[in-house]
């Protein structure tokens, strides 16, 4: 599934880069900030910050907008704000590339 989002500015519409949704197990409290590709498509991430005044979620788009060099407002949570199971939607960036950049190098 991939979706086109339009943005609406003054002189109009405009198709902002596709975006695409992924599911995500968030461990907040790690050693260290990674991510990993499951088997099974999702995503593990493992964030040092913890799950305490919403600090685990604004260091998982820190993280992520890091790594995918995207701005931190182009990685939404859509579904599990308050829970370890998430599901994130990703805007200006295709899947292809998004998979490229966290896979092991």
């Amino acid at each position: 599934f991939i979706a086109v989002r339009l943005n609406y500015k003054a002189d109009g519409p405009s198709i902002m880069p596709e975006s695409f949704t992924i599911a995500s197990k968030v461990k907040p409290g790690a050693g260290k900030n990674s991510i990993f590709l499951e088997e099974n498509g999702s995503i593990k991430i493992h964030i040092r910050a913890h799950a305490h005044d919403n600090e685990a979620n604004c260091e998982l788009r820190r993280f992520l907008s890091k790594i995918l060099r995207i701005p931190q407002s182009s990685i939404e949570i859509i579904c599990g704000e308050k829970s370890r199971n998430k599901i994130l939607r990703i805007s200006g960036i295709k899947k292809e590339d998004f998979i490229s950049k966290i896979s092991p190098k």
